[in-house]
Parts: structure tokens; sequence; C-alpha cells
């Protein structure tokens, strides 16, 4: 057999060390399983191979690892469930969904014993799994329902209420039984207000296009209870003690580091009721009505743990589903006055909320100068040793600078001076141009010492954040760095560097720069972001028609990738002089990539103008529906055009119609201005 990553013949030695009495050998063993056998929660002929060893570990009389053991037949039994016919594993073999199923449904029973094992993480592990193949659906959810009397633990009791659920959503003839169920524990008031919450959600979650009238006023009132008396985090979060995290390896950029450390921050869950407020939220999907009602509790909540999963789930929301957050927003701004680790949750989430965080710019400005002690006043907080106090700072000023409030300036200044987490400051000063004299000659220096043969090749954001800056601040003395770096990135085939030296090339220079004989080499290198980087920034600075002509010419019959609407711009403005190019852009408007054909189509409207108008609709329209993403770039297209694009009036009346966000990158600020063209469209076309 083969794994993931290679031959399969590793398998056996995992086996036997996740049987080890070493803690660290069993945890590495796990984690390499997860990677290469049981790969991104996928289930192979492989995984099933391993099921009878994984068994026999986990009903061994010692094991160490029980509860681990458990988790991961627990989650490939889940894998198993809902899949039929047959799946392509990597290495091409046939593998059949239903004889895996029927090998886990052959461990129903084992499920069963654990679940009721005196370990409280055994059970944890294995009482969701009861209900993945029950041989009698409605023996299993009675005694799934059985077991809550007897059960102690806050989470135990959680998933007790939680698995009849998952029951109920796979087996529709349990469903009447369950729901039943749900609903006189919800309305039971000798039960633990907790475990009462879990099932109006569950009840929610098995009907969530028909949730009962009254059931998230009665959720309300039970997020009040449970933040009067939450449970204690020793109850319910049995952490194991904290591991001391190696440094990251020689040359990891920093902001690899805080992103790994933000995965595992987002991870983290600070009150027990958070999973299934979180499916309530799920089930209410665009009801945002009701779901306000429910995160305002959330976020007054005198628990500080609900108060700041609650935080989270808000800008879950915001970020995806349309409608006036204001009031959402405003709690959250009040969240900021709080201690840091609140602060910091609520200034993170302002900070993806974009232009809708203008309600909390007050209460992040208070934030940013906060002083806590005469060692770290106001602007000094951004380099506080206490990393809570630290992190609600610089999320308060990043925050801020994307308010284009120069409030931030101090804070960002000391982040430069001092060299504390400059990386983070960067790209927030493009927010503040009206505090370019103060950035730009620090960031000039910075620009002049990078090292372009020690800058990563991917994911820079050194160099390319500082030109990226400097360009949005027109700061002409950027030029002969620009030049400088454009040349060391050249040398180094440093590409990424390459494109953003171009960029500002085209920005700052002349006809007579002297950039113009390495941009044309530019143009031929094999980076394709690189080259049209370099075509764009030629025509900027020199404007020469024929060359652009047979650029681009070169760039349409070579093997780039058409995703630059840079190179429309250009075609946009030899206008029919590139009329000779039109057979190339044809071609492109049948490319299986969605972004070839939207760049294509908005380079044959601004050649070919109205004759092309209804090919250039349709493939606009076409690809919009394919590919939500396009939106933006499809409704800047059509805006182009004008009167032309009247065919598109139903498209643009259904997407502000709907709740869900869109646009590029699915983030709040590209939404808002999806639908602001949309709507101004809509008012010029009809």
């Amino acid at each position: 057999m083969s794994h993931a990553y290679g031959t399969a013949e590793e398998v056996p030695d995992l086996l036997v060390a996740m049987a080890s009495d070493d803690e660290e050998v069993r945890d590495k063993a796990f984690s390499r399983f997860y990677s290469v056998v049981h790969h991104q929660g996928d289930v192979y002929a492989r995984t099933i191979a391993a099921v009878p060893f994984l068994v026999e570990l986990a009903e061994a009389e010692r094991s160490a690892a029980r509860a681990q053991l458990v988790r991961v037949l627990a989650s490939i039994s889940e894998a198993c469930l809902d899949h039929s016919g047959v799946y392509y594993t990597v290495g091409g073999e046939l593998f059949d969904f239903g004889d895996a199923a029927a090998t886990m449904a052959g461990h129903a029973l084992l499920f069963e014993r654990f679940a009721t094992h005196p370990d409280p993480q055994v059970r944890l592990a294995a009482i969701p799994a009861v209900a993945h193949f029950p041989t009698k659906p409605a023996r299993t959810a009675a005694l799934l329902q059985d077991w809550l009397g007897a059960e102690v633990g806050v989470l135990q009791r959680l998933a007790v209420v939680n698995a009849p659920v998952a029951l109920a959503l796979r087996r529709p003839d349990t469903a009447e039984m369950v729901m039943a169920w749900l609903e006189g524990l919800a309305a039971n008031t000798g039960v633990d207000v907790t475990i009462r919450l879990a099932a109006l959600s569950g009840r929610a979650r098995c009907t969530p296009d028909d949730v009962p009238a009254g059931l998230v006023a009665s959720a309300v009132d039970l997020i009040r209870a449970v933040g009067q008396s939450p449970a204690p985090t020793e109850q319910w979060a049995n952490q194991p003690k904290p591991k001391k995290q190696p440094a990251p390896a020689a040359g990891v950029p920093p902001f690899v580091t805080a992103a790994f450390e933000q995965i595992e921050h987002s991870n983290t869950v600070f009150a027990p009721t958070t999973g299934l407020l979180r499916e309530l939220h799920q089930a209410l999907g665009d009801r945002i009505t009701d779901r306000a009602l429910l995160l305002s509790e959330q976020l007054r909540s005198p628990d500080a743990g609900t108060r700041l999963d609650g935080i989270r789930m808000a800008g879950d929301m915001m970020t995806k589903w349309r409608g006036d957050h204001s009031a959402l927003i405003l709690l959250i701004a009040d969240r900021l006055r709080g201690p840091a680790q609140v602060a910091a949750e609520a200034a993170t989430v302002l900070g993806t909320c974009h232009r809708l965080a203008e309600p909390a710019r007050e209460a992040l400005a208070e934030r940013v100068a906060h002083k806590d002690c005469d060692e770290h006043d106001g602007p000094q907080l951004w380099a506080a040793d206490e990393p809570r106090l630290r992190r609600a700072h610089q999320e308060a000023v990043l925050t801020l600078a994307r308010l284009g409030d120069a409030r931030a300036l101090p804070s960002l200044l000391v982040a430069l001076d001092e060299d504390v987490d400059a990386w983070r400051a960067i790209p927030a000063a493009t927010h503040l141009p009206q505090c370019a004299r103060q950035f730009a000659p620090r960031l000039r220096t910075r620009l002049a010492a990078l090292d372009v043969a020690k800058a990563p090749k991917h994911h820079d954001k050194g160099a390319r954040a500082l030109l990226s800056a400097l360009t949005t601040f027109g700061d002409p003395d950027t030029l002969p760095l620009a030049l400088t770096l454009l040349d060391a990135a050249m040398k180094h085939e440093h590409w990424g560097i390459a494109t953003e030296a171009a960029k500002a090339l085209g920005t700052f220079g002349t006809p007579t720069t002297p950039a113009v004989p390495m941009l044309r080499q530019l143009v031929s290198c094999p980076d394709w972001t690189a080259r049209t980087a370099a075509l764009v920034a030629l025509w900027q600075i020199g404007g020469n028609e024929q060359e652009a002509l047979e650029m681009v010419g070169a760039h349409l019959v070579g093997p780039a990738v058409f995703h630059d609407d840079g190179v429309g711009t250009v075609l946009g403005e030899l206008g029919p002089a590139a009329a000779d190019l039109t057979p190339h852009l044809r071609k492109l408007l049948a490319d299986n990539y969605e972004w070839k054909r939207v760049h294509a189509a908005e380079s044959l409207w601004l050649i070919a103008g109205e004759p092309e108008a209804q090919t250039v609709i349709e493939v606009l329209l076409q690809t919009w529906t394919q590919n939500q993403m396009t939106g933006s770039f499809v409704v800047t297209v059509l805006d182009r055009m004008g009167p032309a694009a009247a065919p598109a009036l139903p498209q643009l009346r259904a997407e502000i119609r709907k709740r869900r966000r869109g646009g590029r990158f699915d983030t709040i600020d590209t939404d808002e201005d999806l639908v602001a063209m949309c709507q101004k469209l809509i008012d010029l076309l009809e």
C-alpha cells in the first residue's frame, strides 16, 4: 500500500508508537498518522487496513492513549458516513466506501461500550460515534437519552444531547422522537441551563427551515442564565498542560509565525456553550435579526468566555452576511474598554469589518491612548512585554489606521523606530497618506537596507509592502531605490520583488528613465506577474504604441495567464489600434479559467466596443454565475460599458437581493463596493 506521501511501510511502526508509554512518542505518531494515513480526514484503503489494529490498541487492558485512539476511530467512522460508490485514492486505486462503512458499522458496539467508560475523555470521543451506524436507530436514540442523567461532565453531557440530533438528521425515522425529547428537555426547568440551551440548538438544527416560534427568545433567556452562573473552566475545558513552544526556525518570516499563532488562537474555545451556539447560528442562516438578538446577549454576558466567543461569532456573521450591523459594532466597541484579552478580540474583529467599523472609531482611539502603567503608556504599548496587552493595542491601532485615522500614527512610528513588529505597521501605513511625510523617510531607509538575496521568494512581505506603501504615497525619492531593487531582483530571479519594483517604476518613471532596458528584459522573464507588471510599466513610462502592441500580442499568444487588468488597461488605451489582437482575445473567451475569460472580455470591449457588446455581456454574466469571486471585476466592466450593459439588469437586481456577501475575496469592503456599484448601474440602466 501507499499513503499520502509515499509507501505505507511506516504504518506498522506508527501503530506501535501510538501505544508507547512516552507521551511525546505517542503524540508524534498520532500526528503522523493523521497526516499520511487519515490524510485531511479522508479514508483510504490504508486507513481501513489500520482499523483492526487501532481497535485492538483501544481495547487493550492498559492503554495510555485510549482517548486518542477512540477519537481516531470515531473520525474514520464519521468520514465513512454518507459516501457511496467508488472513490479514487491518490495512488489511483479503486476504493469502495460501502465496504469501509460496513467495516465501521461492525464496530458500532465498541463506541457504545466506550461511551460509558470511566475516563471522561474516552466518553467524550466515543459518544458522537454512537450515532454513526446504529443497527436499531430508535434504540440508540433512547440509549443516548438515558445516558444524560448518568453523565456528569459538561462537554460529555453536551455530546449526549448533540448525538441524537446527528442521528435524526441522518435517519428521519428517528426525527420525531428526537425532536419531542429535545423540546421536553429545553422546557424542563429542573435541567441545567447549558443542557437546555443545547436542546434548543439541536431542535433548530433538526428543522432549520422551520424553526419553532419563540425558540430564539427562549435561547436569549438561557444565554442570560448561563452568563449568571457559568461552568468553571476546570469542569469542562480539560486543557492539557501547556507545552513549551519551540522557537521558530531560522529564516522563518515573522508573519508566518504569527499566522500559525493566530490559527492556534482561533481554535481556542472560551466557553462550553460555544459549539452549540455556533450550530444554532448556522441553523438560523440568513435570519440576521434573530442572530443579532443572540449575539447581543452573548456580547453583554457577564461571563468573559461567552463574550470572547460571542465577539468572534459576531465577526463571522458580519463578514458573511449583509445587513445593518451597526448595533453589533457598537456592542463590540464597548468590549474595547474591557480586559486586554477581550479588547484584543474586539479590535481584531473590528479590523475585519473594515469600513463598517466606523461607529467604533472613538472607542478604538480611546483604546490606543490607553495608559497601562508608567513603563508602557499610549504608543509604547505597541511594544509591551505582556502578550495580551500588546495584542490589544496593536489590533486597535491597525483597525484605527484602516479607518484612515491619524491617531494611529504614534504607535506605528514606535513599530518602525524600535523595529517591533514593523511588518504589521508597514501595510497599515498605506491607509494614512496624510502621514506620508512621517512615514516615507523611515520606509525608504528600510527599503535601502533590504538584501534581496536573503528575502524569501514566496510570500515576501518586506520589499513588496514597502514599495507598495511608498508608491501609494507617491514618494518620488523611491525611484532610485526601485531601480536598484529591480536590478537585484532580476539577478536573483526574485520575481515577486521585481513585480513590485516594476509597478513602482511605472508610477514614478519618465520616458528617459534607465529602467526601460531592465523592464524590456523583464517582459521575457518566466514569471507571468512580473512580465505583466513590466509590460504595463513600459507603457506608463514610454507610451510607445508599436512596442506595446508587439508586447501585448506576445503576451496573448504565449503561455501567460491573462489575469491582470493592467494589460486590459493598456489595451483600452490603445483602443482600435489593437484591433488585430481581437482574434486572440476571442480565443481566450473560451478558456477554462474564468479569470482569463473576464479579462479577455474586458479587453475586447475596450478595443472593439459596441459590436462586441453581446458577446462580452454573455461571457461576463456566465463567468460571474460560475465564480462569485469575479463579481467585483465583472461589475466594474459593466460600469465601463454604460447603457450597453442593460442585458445585465436581472443579474444585477438578483445580486443586491442576496443576503450572503460576495465579491472578490468575500471581504466586507469588496462586498459593500459590489452592492453599491450594482445599485449605481441599476439606477443608470432602468
